[in-house]
């Protein structure tokens, strides 16, 4: 979690982190394989076992305070970030390889149309779950913080200290 480590801001912290199964490599494994049977293509496998190591050890997936953050490559470089505020939805896909040895690709879908996509998660449900209770972490408040008023009525009735779940808003002013 190097480059996570190094991109956390000064107030937000790591909270959950995800790695690629290494079964979801399993047609890169099974091509080494059959290129191995062959001692002319020696070269080959282990250009394909060198490509799944880099795979699996330049891959970091992280859910911290205030974003998900996804980054792979070793010479080039591909980052994703979405802030938590921005995510609309979570989803899983799983093949039926992918349900027997327990790895998805975890879909995320921002506002504005920005999203990413994390292949081969080992674990996708419980990211997922990762995912969702950062998000729902966002919108909790305490209460006994905030002031508030509707229509320059003061609202009162809350407990000192309550927790209250905030949620988007629903309709709008008319």
């Amino acid at each position: 979690m190097n480059y996570i480590q190094q991109t956390l801001a000064k107030d937000e912290t790591l909270l959950a982190t995800g790695k690629i199964s290494k079964w979801s490599l399993f047609h890169i494994y099974f091509a080494a394989l059959l290129f191995g049977l062959s001692i002319v293509f020696l070269p080959v496998t282990a250009a394909l076992l060198l490509y799944a190591y880099l795979k699996i050890r330049s891959t970091e997936m992280g859910i911290t305070s205030k974003r998900v953050i996804r980054k792979s490559g070793v010479v080039m470089r591909d980052t994703a970030e979405i802030r938590l505020s921005k995510v609309e939805s979570v989803s899983v896909k799983q093949g039926f390889l992918g349900r027997i040895f327990g790895y998805g690709d975890v879909v995320i879908a921002g506002t504005g149309g920005n999203g990413a996509v994390m292949k081969g998660v080992a674990d996708p449900l419980a990211f997922r779950a990762a995912v969702d209770n950062a998000v729902d972490g966002l919108n909790v408040i305490n209460v006994s913080d905030v002031s508030v008023s509707i229509a320059g009525k003061q609202i009162d009735g809350f407990a000192s200290g309550e927790i209250v779940r905030m949620g988007p808003v629903q309709g709008g002013a008319q």
